[in-house]
């Protein structure tokens, strides 16, 4: 397997990128992929790099539009308390904490699955993230 120019061999460099946007969150990230993106040459390093931020940022929409609904009702629940009244509906909080645990199981497994298959040079084929990059 090739060799990046500090000496790592690109499927670990490409699993690291994976692991620090899911692990180090968007700073630790978007250093790496950084790196990645302005000082290597290897090509498919460089669209692993944009999969990992795209898959970051993916997750992060979804779990905004999880809490969305439950932060607008927050909002109406507050201005009907100016009034003296109360409204509380905490079913709708119950159900988007259960859809974001759904997704970070899955947002767990596929950067661990992606990970792994960096390491040993592979990458999954998904067209319309494919499209954009290129």
């Amino acid at each position: 397997m090739q060799k990046t120019k500090l000496g790592l061999s690109v499927g670990i460099v490409a699993a690291i990128s994976y692991l620090m946007f899911f692990y180090g969150g968007f700073v630790a990230g978007l250093l790496v992929a950084g790196y990645i993106l302005v000082c290597e040459n290897d090509s498919w390093l460089k669209r692993v790099a944009l999969k990992a931020l795209a898959l970051t940022l993916a997750f992060s929409v979804v779990n905004t539009l999880i809490y969305l609904l439950p932060s607008l009702l927050n909002v109406f629940n507050n201005m009907v308390a100016i009034f003296g009244g109360y409204l509380r509906l905490t079913i709708i909080s119950n159900i988007a904490e259960f859809f974001s645990s759904i997704v970070n199981i899955f947002e767990l497994v596929a950067y661990i699955g992606l990970a792994i298959m960096a390491l040993f040079g592979k990458s999954i084929n998904f067209k319309p993230l494919d499209k954009l990059i290129d």
